[in-house]
């Protein structure tokens, strides 16, 4: 186990993304389904992620990442 700080310049046969990559609330503001609505995307962290989805060399888990498709700011 590593952290993706710890990762850049290395590689693994399989890498799992932990969901602590999920952006924090900006205020105590809640969507209608009463979840907490998520801040903007930092670019230093997600650049910090394509590190960390990048050092898999054959199995890559990204679901703690499967927030991304339901992030207000997703093109769609």
């Amino acid at each position: 186990m590593s952290s993706a700080h710890k990762a850049k310049g290395r590689e693994w046969a399989l890498v799992r993304i932990d969901p602590d990559f999920a952006p924090r609330p900006d205020s105590d503001d809640i969507d209608a389904s009463g979840c907490p609505i998520p801040g903007a995307i930092d670019e230093a962290e997600a650049r910090l992620a394509y590190v960390a989805v990048t050092r898999a060399r054959r199995h890559l888990d990204p679901s703690g990442l499967a927030w991304v498709s339901q992030h207000p700011d997703n093109p769609k």
